[in-house]
């Protein structure tokens, strides 16, 4: 969809001819004969350009970059007049707009680059007025030495003010937005692009011209928004670049060289709702968003047909029908599939192939896509005989380009070919129950997944990004495929590899997620304080990106004999780049071992190493929320691997809310009733648990939980088991009463670092004295929490510790200076949720905050156990997913092996005596998780008298759990 506008108007506005001589005081850093040649090849190139358009300018200045490069580019840089450097400028952006037309888009970005460093240089960049005639001797010489055809002997230079350098510059930075867009460098697309659209719109007033290029600018802007997934701001994008166009329509009606642009426009605004159609959302929303995809592709053909008419026969504009015809069905035919009509996809689909026939040499690179997709439409018919006829034979090619890595590089259309092939495949096997079929289908989704698995190593963090959640129904799909060939062929409960492989590819993506948020850099620089260790980070990620870059263009080259030495010299130099970031890597490493653990992918433990560490008491239970329809449950115990397909978000987003509500909040302010959370706690039971807990063995009591997005809001000890006609609190049948339970981020993390039991340990307390009267809930305030300092000073007393530590009047500067003394951490004071996740703290006494950055900052890898007495230290933002910046995850990610803490508001009171209740349990032999259950007994078992009816409530008791290793302490 990113396209260029009005070309030759383009080179009319930007390249025009000029004389120059070598300023007076420049310094002589190059032989004088250099600047000669310089000089005279400038001259050349630059009155081809203007008299014979940007082809013979490109030729003319090829020896010009030649030259140059022989000088170096800094040099030139330095040592040219500045009235030469406009000229050199538009040399590299000529070429860079060669390469651009031949797909060579990195080399295509370096030259755009060179040009905009050219041409914003100082004073240059202030004013450049170039005037008089062409010298006629200057004239004369060119003819004789036949270095142009023909010269107009009347040609007069044109002015060059600062605005004409400004737009000139828009241009370019117009140029570099869609490079970047193309190399996936999605941030540096966005600020090229909005600083194209800044330079240029002060300057666009009434000329239809300007706004013409401004559309433009807008339009490429809108198609990057659409690629990370923005649609609402894409759509708005498309909606300003099209009233531009319509604009100058309105003006000029006859412009022929618009109504691509229109139709770019149009199509674009339909590709974005088609895109937010597939993105979650509501029924009615979803239906919208399809109606307007469907009206802006018919709008988009209208103007196709009007464009039609204008009867141009010049074969430009020729091949401009034909690239609008092929795009316009094929949008379509997107729009019909998608709505599930059968025959207007198969008429658009045969529009869009009928023009791809008449191509007259254009290349319409994924025209082999619509035969896939006729294919689909043929199965959707139940004509999968003949829909497999038709795609096997470019699946057969996509699988040797996978198998042997040639010229396979990002493509969006292998993915959904080899989808499609899928889906073909399985249809075939509902249709006739042919188990080879169901084999096939599900070799065809593990190929995909294989195929994604190949990109990571090859392309950047943001396309890898993209592409997840583009196709994470790919995983989806494949987990359904192994639960109906286990049902088939075996029993569910199976140690089958590719369980356990789809297993490991399931829990690296969500891992991935977490990973990205950290290395953004906005991010690491929070929280790595270090600039040395920041300098490594920063060239490894510059590394990484030439790394991704040699291996994009080498993918492309490897069928190509004639590319054999090209191949070698990428080949060489991507092993020397390799070389480069391992050394960088093994530094980094040696200086922070967890830091590099932290900022790296962790690559899943082996089935074995998990279950080795799993007794027959214990389950994991690890959840995906796929999407809303889909949710997924691996479950592991000492002997298997079950995968169980669970009841999607969206039938239970509406008991979630009740729940967490009727959970979190204090039932003598809320209005909440008891009959409200006994059905929501029980309709999740019955969703997310009950069938799970039905084939477990009879041994298992422990269920340690990895929730997934909006799952981290379920507290699993309060589901209800059955449904119960108690009025009290205390006698519901919460899940709690038959297992205790635990949590984990990721199953990479602690399964093979559980603990031995040690008597031996040191204990460092920390609580604060606050400025505000006494207040019974730890919540960010400024008031006193008098029992956070009773419930340190009454641990210390509960066992003969190695070393004892009590801090009552604890500071940020004491806490950082002594934490690494202890076995064990326990810090009771206020928790505060800040809106950006980064500055969400614990608050000290002095008002210091110690926040998740600071917390990124330290080494927790002499700590055995961190309690986070403080409300909120696991409070999960459910927007990016589990829980990424909660305080807990800083404190697990940086060392930290076993944590209790906080999911919502910690009492001041009843915290201190649960929280020595679980002490008490620990200090007997329990594990962490049976010691917190034991402790919620204890407090739901005592007297009446001593707890009244209200205060039975979770959210009095069951704020507290075990993230981690939940093995002894003692």
């Amino acid at each position: 969809m990113t396209c260029k506008i009005f070309p030759l108007i383009i080179s009319i506005l930007l390249f025009s001819s000029c004389s120059f001589n070598k300023e007076e005081g420049v310094d002589n850093c190059i032989e004088e004969s250099s600047l000669k040649v310089i000089d005279s090849l400038a001259n050349i190139g630059t009155l081809k350009s203007f008299l014979y358009g940007k082809k013979s300018g490109r030729k003319a200045y090829s020896p010009l970059l030649n030259s140059l490069e022989n000088i170096g580019f800094d040099k030139a840089i330095s040592c040219v007049p500045d009235t030469l450097k406009y000229f050199i400028a538009e040399a590299y952006f000529l070429r860079g707009d060669s390469l651009f037309e031949n797909n060579h888009i990195k080399k295509s970005n370096e030259d755009f680059k060179k040009a905009l460093e050219m041409l914003t240089l100082e004073p240059f960049s202030k004013t450049l007025i170039l005037s008089d005639s062409l010298p006629q001797e200057k004239i004369v010489e060119l003819k004789e030495n036949k270095q142009l055809k023909k010269i107009d002997d009347s040609f007069v230079r044109v002015s060059y003010p600062k605005q004409k350098l400004k737009l000139y510059e828009a241009y370019i930075h117009n140029y570099l937005g869609i490079t970047y867009e193309d190399l996936f460098n999605l941030e540096l697309a966005e600020n090229h692009a909005e600083t194209a659209i800044s330079i240029l719109n002060p300057m666009v007033g009434n000329d239809l011209e300007l706004k013409a290029m401004l559309a433009q600018f807008i339009g490429n802007k809108a198609v990057i928004k659409q690629t990370i997934l923005q649609y609402d701001e894409s759509i708005r994008l498309h909606n300003e670049s099209l009233d531009l166009k319509k604009t100058i329509l309105d003006s000029i009606p006859q412009l022929y060289d618009l109504y691509p642009e229109v139709i770019h426009s149009y199509i674009g605004l339909s590709q974005a709702y088609l895109k937010k159609y597939h993105q979650e959302g509501t029924k009615k929303t979803e239906d919208i968003d399809l109606k307007k995809a469907e009206d802006y592709g018919i709008e988009a053909i209208k103007q196709f047909e009007l464009m039609k008419m204008l009867k141009r026969n010049n074969k430009e504009e020729k091949a401009d029908v034909l690239i609008a015809s092929y795009q316009v069905y094929r949008n379509m035919s997107e729009v019909y599939i998608t709505k599930s009509n059968n025959e207007l996809a198969l008429e658009n689909i045969n529009k869009a192939i009928l023009t791809s026939k008449e191509s007259d040499g254009i290349v319409f690179e994924d025209k082999d896509f619509l035969t896939v997709q006729k294919a689909h439409i043929y199965s959707k018919m139940s004509k999968t005989t003949k829909a497999i006829q038709l795609i096997e034979p470019i699946i057969s090619e996509i699988e040797e380009g996978i198998k042997n890595k040639n010229g396979i590089g990002k493509n969006d259309n292998i993915i959904q070919s080899i989808d499609i092939a899928s889906d073909i495949w399985w249809k075939h096997f509902q249709k006739y129950s042919d188990d080879v079929a169901l084999e096939k289908s599900l070799a065809l989704s593990k190929l995909n997944i294989e195929y994604l698995e190949f990109l990571k190593q090859v392309l950047s963090e943001q396309e890898i990004q993209i592409i997840i959640e583009n196709f994470k129904f790919l995983y989806e799909k494949t987990i359904k495929q192994l639960i109906v060939l286990g049902e088939n062929k075996i029993p569910i409960i199976y140690p089958d590899p590719i369980q356990w492989n789809t297993f490991k590819i399931a829990n690296k993506t969500k891992n991935y997620l977490f990973k990205k948020e950290l290395n953004k850099k906005r991010v690491r620089e929070k929280i790595v304080t270090s600039l040395k260790l920041n300098d490594i980070l920063d060239t490894i990620d510059q590394k990484r990106d030439l790394l991704y870059a040699k291996k994009a263009s080498l993918m492309g080259m490897k069928k190509d004999t004639s590319q054999a030495k090209n191949i070698i010299n990428i080949e060489v130099t991507i092993s020397k780049i390799q070389r480069d970031i391992d050394s960088l890597s093994n530094m980094l490493f040696e200086s922070d071992p967890e830091l590099f653990q932290l900022l790296n992918s962790v690559a899943p433990s082996s089935i074995d190493s998990i279950q080795s560490n799993l007794d027959d008491s214990t389950a994991i239970i690890d959840y995906y929320l796929f999407s809303k329809n889909t949710t997924f449950a691996f479950v592991i115990t000492q002997s298997s691997i079950q995968i169980y397909q669970l009841d999607g978000f969206k039938k239970w987003q509406q008991d979630l809310t009740t729940y967490r509500n009727a959970l979190t909040i204090d039932p003598n302010k809320g209005s909440i009733k008891i009959d409200s959370f006994k059905t929501s706690s029980n309709r999740l039971y019955k969703m997310l648990v009950k069938d799970i807990l039905g084939r477990l063995p009879v041994s298992v009591n422990k269920l340690h939980i990895i929730p997934d997005k909006e799952i981290w809001l379920v507290k699993f000890e309060t589901l209800l088991r059955k449904k119960s006609d108690s009025k009290d609190y205390d006698n519901l049948p919460y899940l709690m009463w038959d297992y205790a339970v635990s949590y984990n981020y990721t199953t990479d993390i602690y399964t093979d670092k559980l603990q031995h039991s040690s008597s031996q340990l040191s204990f460092g307390g920390f609580a604060c004295q606050y400025k505000g009267e006494a207040s019974s809930v730890r919540v960010c305030s400024e008031a006193d929490l008098p029992n956070s300092r009773k419930e340190i000073s009454e641990l210390s007393n509960i066992n003969e510790w190695k070393s004892l530590q009590i801090d009552t009047i604890a500071t940020k500067n004491s806490f950082q200076n002594n934490y690494q003394k202890f076995d064990i951490l326990h810090l009771s004071m206020h928790g505060c949720i800040e809106s950006n996740p980064l500055e969400t703290h614990l608050k000290f006494g002095d008002n210091d905050t110690l926040t998740i950055a600071d917390i990124y900052g330290l080494k927790f890898k002499n700590t055995k156990m961190a309690v986070l007495s403080a409300c909120n230290t696991n409070s999960v933002d459910v927007e990016r997913g589990k829980g990424v910046f909660s305080i807990a995850q800083a404190f697990a990610y940086r060392g930290c092996n076993s944590l209790i803490a906080c999911n919502w508001e910690a009492q001041d009171l009843k915290g201190k005596d649960i929280m020595v209740s679980i002490y008490n349990g620990l200090k007997s032999g329990l594990r962490k998780d049976v010691a917190i259950q034991n402790a919620y007994k204890h407090y739901l078992n005592r007297p009446k008298h001593k707890i009244t009816h209200d205060y039975r409530h979770p959210y009095y008791w069951a704020y507290f759990e075990v993230i981690g290793d939940y093995s002894p302490i003692f």
